[in-house]
């Protein structure tokens, strides 16, 4: 039995009557019919493998002792398996096989998340289990609580627990949280002790919280609504506005400006409303889009939340994969940077320049997600937790994306707007040349309190080159494109000078 992150040695002694010339013991690891050798021992000298560089070692005395056991260092769950000992001189040869288990055991540590319903929201957490442990939470009568457990394996092979419960004040007390290897029916556990008292007293706190959230996201759907109802007004106006100006009219014996009143929407007017609509709805869209950049917050990438082979710029808004020439390109795995800034509250917006790259990922996870990030566990995004838009291969995904990009006059997807509004719990998308929403996600199942964080990942890139940068746009930079596609204005008010005039020829 091998226990993570220590040594283990494998027995194997010889024995001869007589002496033993040009000896030599190889060792090998035997794995679903795999043979490699792990390391080789003379009489002049020892010599592990490349793959175990620095991890074997056998006595140096072993031939005048007998003893050639091996020394496996820092073992971790790939080790597990069958070694072979294979003892051979010019007459003679033997061998011996140990089978290698592997367990797993870490610290638990206890944390207090905060009012939950009726009760206390607690949580425990550990990394570092193998093979895949069992958790339990019991009160001090031997009752069994129903925890919320997630358990996560890395890339090398080590599971992570975060389990979550709530206690109430029936249950208070001795609250353990246990964590148990079935492997060696070891387990590591951590106690906290909660009166009836302060159980009582934060859910008395949580209703008076709870309310006020309630009272406040009503506030702001009230709001929203009333934003809806003044553009629909300020739509109409134009609307009437566009029908009263002056137009053009050609009838062949020279253009004349013709002040008859005209309704935009009147019978007989079809061509002209049809005209005209496109205008209306880019302003709806303009006005929108602006309401959200309104809300431009700068975000900056944390260095301690990327993996690896993912670099990031002195100033923290740039990043990009650049693997190392002497390793293969990741297959099967997202490297990710989380942003530094979380949000709790309010409303937020962003930009991503993501050019033209066919591979990438953006979007905001929450706080425990963020958390559970180790180092190189990327091979997937837990499902719950995530909000994204993601481009692989060209495509976009969610597919009806695809469909939103070509419909907006056939402007590529290079800088990215992101609108976080949890007062209204939505995250939208927009392609800030068109002010097209392309994307809008509703964000459930989360707590008022929890945090959402922003992230990116760049498209992968080849062995010793870097791949295409994703920037994190402060805006100003992008003002001048998006204006330009907005005919010149640039402040909200202008938007509501706005006039469509139109060109009418008569045959």
């Amino acid at each position: 039995m091998g226990v993570v992150g220590q040594d283990t040695i494998l027995p194997c002694h010889i024995s001869s009557t007589k002496p033993l010339e040009n000896i030599e013991v190889r060792w090998k690891k035997i794995t679903d019919g795999y043979i490699e050798d792990i390391h080789i021992y003379g009489q002049f000298g020892d010599k592990p493998t490349q793959k175990y560089l620095g991890r074997t070692s056998v006595p140096t005395d072993g031939f005048a002792t007998g003893n050639v056991s091996l020394t496996l260092k820092n073992v971790q769950p790939a080790d597990e398996g069958t070694y072979s000992c294979f003892v051979k001189s010019l007459d003679w040869g033997a061998d011996t096989a140990t089978m290698l288990s592997i367990a797993g055991t870490s610290e638990v540590f206890f944390e207090i998340l905060g009012p939950q319903g009726n009760g206390l929201e607690l949580a425990c957490r550990s990394h570092g289990w193998f093979p895949k442990p069992t958790v339990q939470w019991v009160t001090q009568s031997k009752h069994r609580l129903s925890p919320n457990t997630a358990i996560h394996q890395d890339s090398k092979q080590l599971f992570s627990v975060l389990s979550r419960v709530t206690v109430t004040r029936e249950e208070a007390g001795e609250v353990t949280c246990q964590i148990l290897n079935p492997l060696v029916q070891t387990e590591q556990k951590t106690t906290v002790h909660l009166s009836t008292s302060v159980l009582i007293s934060l859910a008395s706190l949580n209703i008076t919280a709870k309310q006020r959230a309630s009272k406040k996201k009503e506030k702001a759907l009230q709001a929203h609504e009333t934003e809806k109802r003044l553009l629909l007004a300020e739509e109409k106006e134009l609307k009437d506005r566009c029908g009263k100006r002056p137009f053009t009219v050609e009838n062949g014996k020279g253009a004349a400006i013709v002040e008859k009143r005209q309704n935009c929407t009147a019978p007989g007017n079809a061509e002209m409303s049809l005209m005209l609509e496109p205008g209306v709805n880019a302003l709806s869209r303009a006005l929108e889009f602006r309401r959200a950049r309104s809300h431009m917050v700068p975000i900056t990438l944390d260095e301690a939340q990327k993996h690896s082979e993912l670099a990031v710029s002195s100033d923290r808004r740039i990043v990009q994969h650049k693997p190392s020439a002497q390793q293969p390109v990741m297959g099967g795995q997202l490297p990710i940077v989380v942003g530094r800034e979380g949000f709790a509250s309010g409303r937020c917006y962003w930009e991503v320049h993501v050019g033209d790259g066919l591979d990438w990922e953006l979007g905001v996870l929450t706080e425990t997600v963020r958390g559970t990030l180790k180092e190189r566990s990327w091979k997937d995004l837990p499902e719950d937790g995530v909000w994204l838009l993601r481009r692989v291969n060209g495509k976009y995904w969610p597919e009806d994306v695809n469909a939103k990009i070509l419909s907006s006059q056939n402007v590529q997807l290079r800088v990215v707007g992101l609108d976080l509004n949890l007062e209204l719990s939505t995250l939208s998308f927009y392609n800030i040349v068109t002010a097209d929403c392309i994307l809008d996600i509703s964000i459930k199942g989360i707590e008022g309190s929890t945090k959402l964080y922003p992230f990116l990942r760049p498209g992968l890139g080849e062995a010793g080159e870097p791949s295409g940068t994703i920037n994190l746009d402060q805006g100003d930079a992008l003002t001048a494109s998006a204006a330009t596609h907005f005919h010149g204005f640039t402040t909200p008010a202008s938007f509501y000078s706005m006039c469509v005039f139109i060109k009418l020829t008569i045959k």
